[in-house]
């Protein structure tokens, strides 16, 4: 199955605006400004407790293309993407958002070498509409629980 990526004209609006999730269950919806402004909201499941908690989406896109970022202030990170939407089949039917994300985790005034390790990089793919499911790993590093001081204690109980 070859990936096809669509074309650069299509509208942004069309195209992003709505709602997504990733592999780990987290949402995106995306809401689209007349000259490419993303503004939405991004939630999390927190597996431990259950709550769902929502963060402010602010960036751009252009064509197929976003670039977006999301502030985590209780788990002291912040998290960019910048992706693609491209199609699994010739019909168009399975959109995907493609991402690469940098994530940056609060470690404290520190030396310049442990200031490297709080810094994060990996892919996320988002999908067309609501987790059905809500996998939530966690384990992954692009979930900001994962870098969280609040997640490691819980694990460990």
């Amino acid at each position: 199955m070859t990936q096809q990526l669509l074309k650069f004209d299509k509208d942004s609006r069309k195209l992003f605006g709505g709602l997504w999730h990733n592999q780990h269950g987290s949402e995106a919806e995306f809401s689209i400004g007349a000259r490419g402004e993303v503004e939405g909201v991004f939630r999390i499941q927190h597996p431990v407790r259950g709550t769902v908690s929502s963060y402010p989406i602010s960036g751009f896109a252009q064509g197929d293309i976003i670039v977006f970022a999301v502030m985590f202030p209780e788990f002291g990170c912040g998290t960019s993407w910048a992706g693609q939407v491209g199609q699994h089949d010739a019909n168009g039917d399975a959109e995907t958002l493609y991402t690469l994300w940098h994530m940056t985790v609060r470690v404290g005034l520190q030396s310049k070498n442990s200031l490297w390790k709080s810094m994060l990089c990996g892919a996320d793919n988002f999908q067309r509409g609501a987790s059905k499911e809500h996998p939530l790993t966690n384990t992954a590093a692009s979930h900001p629980l994962w870098c969280s001081e609040d997640w490691d204690s819980e694990a460990d109980a």
